[in-house]
């Protein structure tokens, strides 16, 4: 059989085409279905991947918020005694009696762990005029008109956030109504007590500004003819249990001074308890605490000295060596502060934040402690610029000896540091 030219090319041709079709359909789109498997399953990896990552940074920032929590709380707990014990309660109450001259004598009720009582408020019944009572009257219905319009949308909110309350939200519920009734240590002090009227003042505003905190809910007061006054007085010490380490405090006993009274059988005639000179409790301007890496709370915390929320504590969690910067400058009769870390500023970059200093000086208290291991490594070095017209005291309280945690360094004058 004869296949003309242009039979053969169109054979071909014809060829052609169905290798192409077959090609297309058995090799080609078996090939594209497997790109789109890898596809997705390359997606599915990529978003497992994500959420992986996105649980290590929520991890992170958990850890970063309780290490703070820590951080805050310790701060806090810091200005009650951590657990109460008479003869640390002797010393601090002994060194108040003598830096205000005031001679006194101590008597202690057994420790107790009870609720702490709430002070109850007494009504007092006050006559008021009567444009008084009728401005009460119209202000009551106005009141009440406001109240009664709210009542159905309170109504349905109380029922929408009894149903989208979760179960985490309940626990937290049943937590706060156990702290409520939680119980504390506590002990009571009656200090019999001599002197003047200004040291008696002096001893009241120590315990005021005690680090720690002392309650003193009863004061009787009577005067001789040579205008001394003597009484007695009650003093109340609550003790919350600290996260961070509390040893030092209670285990330090400068007791190297005089101690005792001259005449053990007079009352009035010394202080009681031991003569020492320790100056650790001095009221500060700025306060930081310097931890190892192996305690709960970062090791390097700072902040402002009366701030009791915290608001301008920073932390930094450092193994090593952390770099800290304060910078505390004036104008006039107003001063200006900021400082920094390695990883944090505060009030914020190339701001300043007003403050008021305590005293004729500026007094700058660092916490530190002694190193727990050759291991340990953790320390700060403190760079305090003074741009001010008053003296810096820098109080260095409870270092390592042999391998200070701290070093200081100063920019400008007058800068003095203590190692206590």
């Amino acid at each position: 059989m004869n296949i003309s030219k242009r039979e053969k090319v169109m054979l071909s041709s014809l060829g052609i085409v169905l290798v192409g079709v077959l090609y297309y359909q058995f090799i080609y789109m078996k090939q594209i279905e497997k790109v789109d498997t890898l596809e997705i399953k390359r997606n599915e990896v990529e978003t497992k991947y994500n959420e992986v990552m996105d649980t290590i940074m929520a991890l992170e920032q958990k850890q970063n918020r309780i290490s703070s929590m820590y951080s805050t709380l310790d701060m806090k707990a810091s200005k009650y005694y951590s657990y109460i014990v008479q003869e640390n309660i002797i010393l601090d109450i002994n060194k108040m009696l003598i830096d205000s001259e005031l001679t006194g004598d101590l008597s202690f009720t057994e420790l107790e762990v009870k609720e702490v009582e709430k002070n109850s408020s007494i009504d007092t019944n006050k006559q008021n005029g009567s444009i008084n009572t009728l401005v009460e009257k119209y202000e009551n219905i106005g009141k009440s008109l406001k109240t009664q319009s709210n009542i159905d949308i309170q109504n349905n909110n109380l029922v929408e956030e009894d149903l989208s309350k979760t179960d985490e939200e309940n626990i937290n519920e049943d937590t706060q109504s156990s702290e409520a009734s939680a119980t504390i240590e506590q002990m009571y002090v009656s200090l019999t007590y001599k002197g003047t009227y200004s040291q008696l003042k002096s001893f009241i505003k120590k315990v005021e500004r005690s680090n720690k905190k002392i309650v003193i809910t009863n004061c009787s007061i009577t005067t001789d003819a040579d205008n001394k006054v003597s009484g007695s007085m009650n003093l109340e010490f609550y003790a919350i249990p600290s996260i961070g380490d509390i040893k030092s405090y209670y285990e330090n006993w400068d007791l190297d001074s005089e101690s005792g009274k001259e005449i053990p059988f007079n009352s009035m005639n010394a202080p009681v308890g031991y003569k020492g000179s320790s100056e650790k409790n001095i009221e500060s301007d700025f306060v930081i605490a310097v931890k190892p890496k192996a305690s709960d709370i970062p090791t390097v915390t700072i902040g402002k000295g009366e701030d009791t929320k915290g608001t301008t504590y920073i932390e930094s969690d450092n193994s090593g060596i952390e770099s800290i910067e304060i910078e505390l400058k004036n104008d006039r009769d107003k001063y200006y502060y900021s400082y920094k870390t390695s990883t944090k500023s505060y009030p914020g970059s190339n701001k300043v934040e007003k403050f008021t200093p305590i005293e004729d000086v500026i007094n700058i208290n660092i916490s530190s402690q002694e190193r727990l291991n050759s291991d340990d490594k953790s320390g700060i070095k403190l760079t305090v610029k003074n741009n001010t017209d008053r003296k810096i005291n820098i109080n260095v309280i409870d270092d390592d000896k042999e391998r200070p945690r701290v070093s200081i360094s100063g920019i400008g004058s007058n800068i003095s540091v203590v190692n206590k």
